[in-house]
């Protein structure tokens, strides 16, 4: 018999854990490079928020991912009646250092729901802007309590 005819196979156990960890290091490279697209960067954007009639509105998070910036806070609920805004919407501006508006994005104002986990209603409310305010600059939002189709500007807050 010849060497070359012999074929030597490992162990089962040789193979299962080889397989095994071959697996583990796949799966944990597809996680790796999966959790890539999902990064979110908190960024340092001064922000100020404007409250209105029993609705707070907290300062907004600023994050920058794969999409550009995306803008998220809360909408707190003070007193009777505040867990509906109503036809409420938020309007988020960008402003140079002098305050003048350079741009502006107007979303719905989310319902606010009863927290089990606390004593305040509240609802969070997300966007996406197109660019960040420029040095010196900053992002203010202020709850706007009329329709959307109604506004006429921050002027009738």
């Amino acid at each position: 018999m010849k060497t070359d005819d012999m074929i030597y196979e490992l162990p089962l156990r040789n193979r299962t854990a080889r397989a095994a960890v071959a697996i583990g290091l796949i799966g944990l490279l597809l996680v790796v490079s999966g959790c890539a697209s999902w990064r979110m960067e908190q960024l340092n954007v001064p922000t100020e928020a404007k409250s209105s009639g029993g609705i707070e509105v907290t300062p907004p998070r600023v994050y920058r991912d794969a999409d550009g910036f995306l803008v998220a806070g809360n909408l707190l609920g003070r007193g009777i009646g505040a867990h509906h805004p109503g036809p409420g919407h938020l309007h988020a501006q960008t402003m140079d250092a002098e305050g003048r508006v350079i741009s502006e994005t107007k979303t719905a104002a989310p319902s606010i729901r009863h927290s089990r986990h606390s004593s305040r209603e509240s609802a969070t409310y997300t966007f996406r802007l197109e660019t960040l305010p420029p040095a010196g600059g900053r992002l203010r939002i202020v709850l706007h309590r009329v329709s959307l189709k109604k506004c006429t500007g921050l002027d009738s807050v």
